[in-house]
């Protein structure tokens, strides 16, 4: 799967993700130019050992945001997904990156958006091999 994606909505990426993960066929991910927010969930979940990056990608790690108006019923409601949503995605990191959710929280979602050369990736457990391209 060759991934350039500035992300996108976290229920859409979860559904990706679980076709990667239940398929019988090994899915190889390649990160190129730019992969954003869902689309670092969408790189590491590939096979371990298979997920690649090329050494110009661009690589942007962030806390899970969402938008909020509404009654106050809706409001909690959201409150309640949010929180759903964010633990799916620290389990998320920790089983592909192999790290504690606290090195998670520090290192690959604080509070700013961090960015990543993608050697820098691959030490944080994101991908496994930077391929050179020229």
């Amino acid at each position: 799967m060759y991934i350039n994606s500035p992300g996108g909505e976290v229920g859409s990426a979860f559904h990706l993700i679980d076709v990667i993960k239940q398929s019988s066929i090994p899915v190889y991910t390649y990160g190129m130019g730019s992969i954003a927010s869902c689309g670092v969930l969408l790189m590491m979940s590939g096979k371990k050992g298979y997920r690649y990056l090329t050494q110009n990608t661009s690589i942007m790690s962030h806390q899970y945001s969402w938008g909020s108006k509404g009654k106050e019923h809706e409001l909690y409601a959201r409150i309640k997904q949010f929180e759903i949503s964010s633990e799916k995605l620290i389990n998320h990191y920790k089983k592909c990156t192999g790290q504690s959710e606290k090195y998670i929280r520090k290192n690959l979602l604080p509070e700013s958006d961090i960015w990543m050369t993608p050697l820098e990736a691959v030490k944080h457990g994101i991908a496994d091999k930077v391929i050179e391209t020229y």
